[in-house]
């Protein structure tokens, strides 16, 4: 059976399933785009007795379903359409942007371009210019990486560590590049 489930890691390795639909939602249509598989051809095969392991993607030969991308999905409200309008994270969102890659790294950075083309990813926008709204929250969060405090952002925020190291990975890739100037110096 197909199902899509979301789970809640609050501390450690401590974890709740919330909920759990036995149903294709938007989010199995993206893990079918960022698998390269169909989910008609695999329910169908699962449905014939057909174990994940035996089917093979037509594309890559491998099986089903691909392990190894990292799938981002970071909401839009499109706030900026309206005035005097709360810009706190609710359950109401416009629209879910989402980027499919390698790395989470690779992922996050896409999915970011892809909300605005103004932002150039974790690190391509000047804190003080910053209008905060939830799909830039990763921006935010990027910016202060750079500084000794960065961790302090996980007693604040609550963010899991290995995101914070995540976006610090970013900002040291970033560092490198500037480090290293541009191609025809």
């Amino acid at each position: 059976m197909l199902c899509s489930a979301a789970i809640k890691f609050p501390d450690g390795f401590d974890y709740r399933v919330i909920e759990v639909n036995a149903r294709l939602s938007c989010s199995s249509a993206l893990v079918s785009k960022a698998t390269r598989s169909s989910l008609a051809y695999t329910a169908a095969k699962i449905a014939l007795g057909h174990t994940l392991p035996e089917l093979l993607n037509a594309v890559t030969a491998n099986f089903e379903p691909s392990l190894h991308y990292i799938v981002t999905k970071i909401p839009r409200c499109g706030l900026s359409k309206f005035q005097n309008i709360h810009r706190d994270i609710r359950s109401a969102m416009k629209a879910i942007y989402a980027a499919s890659g390698l790395a989470f790294e690779e992922s996050i950075e896409k999915a970011i371009r892809q909300v605005d083309p103004q932002y150039l990813g974790i690190q391509g926008a000047k804190f003080d210019d910053l209008e905060y709204t939830p799909a830039i929250l990763p921006t935010v969060v990027g910016w202060p990486l750079d500084r000794p405090f960065s961790m302090k952002i996980h007693e604040i925020s609550g963010i899991d560590k290995w995101f914070l190291y995540k976006l610090e990975n970013i900002i040291e890739m970033y560092k490198k590049l500037q480090a290293v100037g541009s191609l025809s110096d």
